[in-house]
């Protein structure tokens, strides 16, 4: 934020309000004028710091992400919980996170990128939906080229994992993931 433009009220304005020899209407008028502007830049300064608030709830939730750039490592985080953190509206957290994004050592993304539903595990624990899709890639990666895993294979190796997942959310996800399906992706001998 701190590459910002500062904004500021023009000092030939201010001379005006100071100055005899200005009429009494045109005062009135730059008066008005100004009270405007201060009160759109305090309404900036306060976008700002709510803003800033929401970035760095967001950066130490997914301290462990941003420190090993491993999406395996994104927690589920909902809007409502940072709204909680930051004291603001769950409304005005998804309209400081849409369409903003954030630049790391690793990368720019959506600030939306952090936020997910969480998913449970056979031990009770949550994990992030992005969890789950790294290992649906990591499996896939792995996989053999004759003879790739189908949806309802991967299903019962992330069972396997203590996950709990359907079929068709591994295809929802393997296709956000921009990965064809088995039978696309076999490879002859």
């Amino acid at each position: 934020m701190k590459n910002l433009p500062h904004i500021k009220i023009n000092p030939y304005y201010l001379n005006l309000l100071k100055s005899k020899d200005t009429p009494a209407h045109i005062k009135k008028y730059v008066q008005e004028r100004i009270s405007k502007a201060l009160g759109i830049m305090k309404a900036l300064a306060q976008r700002e710091e709510t803003i800033r608030m929401i970035v760095e709830e967001i950066i130490e939730v997914q301290k462990d992400f941003f420190e090993h750039h491993d999406p395996a490592l994104l927690k589920p985080l909902m809007l409502k919980d940072i709204a909680k953190k930051v004291n603001r509206n769950e409304s005005t957290v998804s309209r400081v996170v849409n369409s903003k994004y954030i630049e790391t050592s690793h990368g720019t993304y959506r600030l939306d990128h952090f936020f997910s539903n969480s998913m449970p595990t056979a031990e009770g624990k949550n994990v992030s939906q992005e969890y789950i899709k790294s290992c649906i890639f990591h499996l896939i990666e792995e996989e053999s080229p004759q003879k790739p895993l189908k949806d309802g294979q991967l299903v019962q190796l992330l069972q396997k994992e203590g996950l709990k997942i359907a079929r068709r959310t591994v295809a929802k996800y393997r296709e956000s993931l921009s990965i064809s399906p088995a039978h696309q992706r076999k490879q002859s001998a």
